[in-house]
């Protein structure tokens, strides 16, 4: 991104006229910062972004894909393609890049626990992302609890559908799941936590490596909410890490618990 400037666009102009022999230039910038994200446009069917490349920084333009601004929060990573443009306003000209497609680099997290009709939430999700994500629903998973969600396997009848158990950890809870490898997995949809420590283990093991993890499940407090610590919290934590989490043994249960309810600011899951 550094060497990318107005009198570099223009040598790049040169290369024309562009048209179907002579296609215009495409340009990747791996690795960029998401910096600012908003809708613009008529119902925010636009994407206007704000990437950085170390300290480079340029604005990006996605028409059509306003939607994406709902999972592409401030900070996250990712590669962008696109061709590059001159943008002029007031007698300024600065370089912009009209976005083609966007890949996010890691895995993305995303954290909606607490939401209201969870169920109703993932339809609406598949609606809007789907065709972007190109990930079909067999590819898309939901874990939850046994007897948790009664109505499931008729709402989500073509998805792939987990459920917890205790020796197993997880097990397929229809045919498509069964018929699935978790590996496929693109979207993961978390409509409750783990009980248990096999549960968890189970868990981690099955979905290591799905890239967008959506969670769902009810907060049972307060204190799973996502907040920056105040002083006392934090003379806790250095406390808990020179003296060690614990003098003896704990359960399974106790230990996942703990977990869950004290989380650290900044994890986006248990």
């Amino acid at each position: 991104m550094s060497e990318i400037s107005v009198p570099v666009l223009e040598q790049i102009e040169q290369l024309g006229p562009f048209g179907m022999a002579n296609a215009v230039p495409k340009i990747v910038f791996r690795d960029v910062v998401i910096k600012d994200v908003r809708k613009i446009g008529k119902e925010g069917k636009h994407l206007k972004l704000r990437i950085q490349q170390k300290r480079d920084v340029m604005d990006a333009i996605s028409f059509g894909w306003g939607h994406l601004a709902d999972i592409l929060p401030v900070g996250t990573v990712v590669d962008v393609l696109g061709e590059l443009s001159v943008n002029e306003w007031n007698g300024s000209r600065k370089v912009q890049l009209m976005v083609q497609d966007i890949r996010a680099s890691y895995q993305q997290v995303f954290d909606y626990r607490g939401i209201q009709e969870p169920l109703k939430e993932i339809q609406r999700w598949r609606a809007d992302l789907e065709p972007h994500l190109r990930c079909p629903a067999a590819r898309s998973a939901v874990v939850y609890a046994k007897d948790s969600h009664p109505e499931i396997k008729t709402q989500l009848y073509d998805m792939c559908l987990w459920v917890y158990d205790r020796n197993a950890g997880v097990l397929p809870d229809n045919e498509i799941a069964e018929n699935h490898n978790q590996e496929d997995i693109s979207v993961l949809f978390v409509l409750d936590v783990p009980e248990t420590a096999e549960q968890l283990d189970g868990f981690m093991s099955a979905f290591h490596s799905v890239p967008n993890i959506f969670m769902l499940h009810p907060t049972r407090s307060q204190r799973e909410r996502l907040l920056i610590p105040d002083r006392e919290q934090f003379k806790k934590l250095v406390r808990l890490h020179s003296t060690g989490m614990t003098s003896s043994p704990m359960a399974g249960g106790t230990r996942l618990l703990r977990v869950c309810s004290s989380r650290l600011p900044c994890l986006h899951a248990c």
